[in-house]
């Protein structure tokens, strides 16, 4: 292809009315730096993400988390461990355009993270709720800290997805919450 009609044809699909009202919608702040669209695509980010939506370096971050200004979870599979956190989004979001804890209530929380009101999980949807591999679901799972659905198991491989209870995912990011909520 050459130059001449790569032009004529991004210029075409630059004026079709359905890439003009794409381009139209308002997305939040940090989806329009990674380029994200839709603002559901990952309610977390872990702390290299939070570095870069703030433009601060870790143990800044890691002050502001302390000071309850942002909201992150701990979902290492030891808890005494190295801490493996994932920052709210939205909380990063309100702090970055107002510098004040959002202030969520646990209820909001969790809406941010759950895809639906369902009373089961799938493992595909808590890696993306927490923006972890499957790994770390099937470590959680096996360190009794979610809970598979009564009478199901689960495989690595194809079709061997966990089917994780909503309840046991709510308490999980109940105790493994770390900052400000109200």
């Amino acid at each position: 292809m050459d130059r001449q009609t790569f032009t004529t044809n991004h210029e075409i699909l630059m004026s079709s009315i359905a890439t003009q009202n794409y381009l139209k919608r308002p997305l939040p702040t940090f989806q329009k730096w990674f380029n994200l669209g839709d603002p559901t695509f990952r309610p977390t980010v872990d702390l290299n993400g939070a570095m870069a939506i703030l433009d601060r370096d870790a143990l800044q971050v890691d002050d502001l988390l302390s000071s309850g200004l942002l909201i992150a979870f701990n979902i290492a599979v030891e808890r005494d461990a190295r801490r493996e956190l994932r920052f709210l989004c939205a909380s990063l979001d309100h702090f970055k355009n107002t510098g004040k804890a959002q202030g969520l209530e646990f209820a909001t929380i969790l809406r941010f993270l759950l895809p639906h009101d369902k009373p089961i999980l799938t493992n595909g949807e808590i890696q993306r709720a927490l923006n972890c591999s499957s790994e770390i679901v099937i470590d959680l799972v096996n360190a009794d800290e979610l809970e598979l659905v009564p009478k199901t198991t689960f495989r690595r491989g194809h079709g061997g997805e966990a089917v994780i209870t909503a309840q046991s995912f709510s308490e999980f990011i109940g105790e493994r919450q770390v900052g400000e909520s109200i």
